[in-house]
């Protein structure tokens, strides 16, 4: 083969090998920031909602204790157990929002299993406030009654807000060894091109050289 052909074919191979890891370098780059979009979008807003979920549940609970704390006034009772309601009907609709949102795993199931047991809790609760007010407003009858009803409902969600919070540091992680991964390969198909570049520019100086010193000796 010529001479310049072989010299043409060294810089096409060599541009071609810097354009593949350069090419390949922002394919990572690509994945990495497509994940950091999700982690963002979906799985942050997640974590918020089980928390928004969580800081409604719990001021659902102390409306029910405070519609037994303060039962005996018609006004009060009536206003605290409307906001116990109220919040009812706000975790019912978040848990169905969360559902549609998470993907298959063990955050999903905790929440359709709080889901079942905050409909319990309800239940137990509507009980609990029909002894209270059968015993002509008796706080501690009605608070014996409705003892402990939400501790199940309220481990499940915390459980819940965990795991939505493991899997989103589980996200960022990835994200983050794959973008190591995608810069060190890409150093290292530039080095190794340079590399490549250097012998090949060293032996075709070489070749150029010799029958040139050979002429000059002559």
């Amino acid at each position: 083969m010529r001479l310049s052909y072989r010299l043409v074919l060294s810089l096409a191979t060599a541009l071609v090998l810097a354009t593949g890891a350069g090419m390949f370098g922002l394919y990572e780059l690509n994945v990495s920031n497509q994940t950091y979009a999700r982690i963002i979008e979906v799985d942050y807003a997640n974590v918020q909602a089980v928390n928004r979920m969580l800081v409604d549940f719990k001021a659902q609970v102390q409306e029910l204790k405070d519609t037994l704390l303060r039962g005996k006034d018609p006004q009060l009772r009536g206003k605290h157990w409307a906001g116990f309601q109220m919040r009812q009907q706000a975790v019912i609709e978040e848990s169905r929002q969360l559902l549609s949102s998470l993907p298959e795993g063990k955050a999903r199931v905790l929440v359709a299993k709080f889901t079942d047991a905050h409909a319990q809790m309800d239940e137990g609760y509507r009980k609990g406030l029909q002894a209270f007010e059968e015993s002509n407003f008796d706080y501690a009858i009605g608070d014996a009654a409705v003892r402990g009803i939400d501790r199940p409902s309220a481990e499940l969600l915390k459980q819940a807000s965990e795991q939505t919070i493991a899997g989103s540091a589980a996200g960022v992680a990835t994200a983050a060894r794959s973008s190591a991964v995608a810069r060190t390969v890409s150093l290292s198909l530039m080095l190794a091109v340079m590399v490549i570049g250097i012998i090949g520019s060293l032996l075709i100086a070489r070749e150029i050289t010799r029958p040139l010193n050979d002429t000059v000796q002559v």
